[in-house]
């Protein structure tokens, strides 16, 4: 696997999300990388996350070099390829 900052946070990306253990509902992480190395990152959730939740996901996962986080609802048995996103 080559070495990219998509591929980097991909490995190191059950661990981040370990970190934010309150963290209910989590479905679905997309990762979008631009031709410079930056990632976004979107999260889909079952039920909205709260204030507390998105807290915790920006600590947990706004570091370089995720420039930009988007968190989602997905509909019950629906993921994002199905939603049409992406």
């Amino acid at each position: 696997m080559a070495a990219t900052p998509a591929n980097a946070l991909l490995q190191n990306l059950p661990a981040l999300l370990a970190a934010a253990s309150d963290l209910q509902g989590l479905r679905e992480v997309e990762i979008d990388s631009d031709s410079t190395g930056q990632l976004g990152l979107c999260c889909y959730f079952a039920a909205n996350p709260g204030s507390r939740g998105i807290a915790l996901l920006r600590a947990a996962l706004l570091t370089a070099p995720v420039v930009a986080l988007r968190v989602r609802l997905a509909a019950p048995g629906q993921t994002a390829a199905r939603a049409g996103v992406g």
